[in-house]
């Protein structure tokens, strides 16, 4: 065998190993990526249980003792929502409730951090917060943990006219 044959088998060589530490490369990326979907699911079911939970609620607790005319305005006001001095997770009794809430979910061995945030919405342009009480509500839940590279940021809008009172 010449130098020729020595050469073509070397550099064939070094081609396949180039060519299988690309394709191992690849894989493991892919593995990394499917990985991190599977992680952004369980965040989106956990941002899921909270709206689920609260579409279960009163749209605001001082709902039942008011006359539809001094509604909105009767409603609890944008600097009291959140849960009172005697109300916990589970007690809950309406939306904004969950105003402020957070909380760590531990979901088959990883760690989940939840935030959540209600804030009155206006009624002309329902992405637009407001500091008055209107008739609309947007819930907004942010799930984290070390193994997504963004976080997990769904909302939801609540009506009063589409919720238990």
């Amino acid at each position: 065998m010449g130098y020729r044959e020595l050469f073509l088998i070397l550099s064939s060589t070094v081609l396949f190993s180039i060519i299988k530490i690309n394709v191992n490369r690849n894989f493991v990326e892919s593995q990394d990526v499917l990985q991190e979907h599977k992680i952004a699911y369980q965040a989106i079911g956990i941002a899921k249980k909270y709206f689920e939970e609260a579409h279960i609620l009163k749209f605001d607790s001082r709902a039942d003792d008011l006359d539809p005319a001094d509604m909105p305005g009767g409603f609890s006001p944008w600097y009291a929502l959140g849960s009172g001095r005697r109300e916990y997770y589970g007690d809950f009794d309406d939306i904004d409730d969950f105003h402020q809430f957070n909380t760590v979910v531990i979901s088959n061995g990883i760690t989940f951090n939840v935030s959540i945030k209600v804030r009155y919405v206006d009624e002309a342009n329902l992405q637009s917060w407001v500091w008055h009480r209107t008739f609309f509500k947007n819930m907004i839940v942010v799930v984290s943990c070390d193994y997504l590279k963004e976080d997990i940021t769904m909302q939801q809008l609540f009506s009063y006219y589409g919720l238990k009172n």
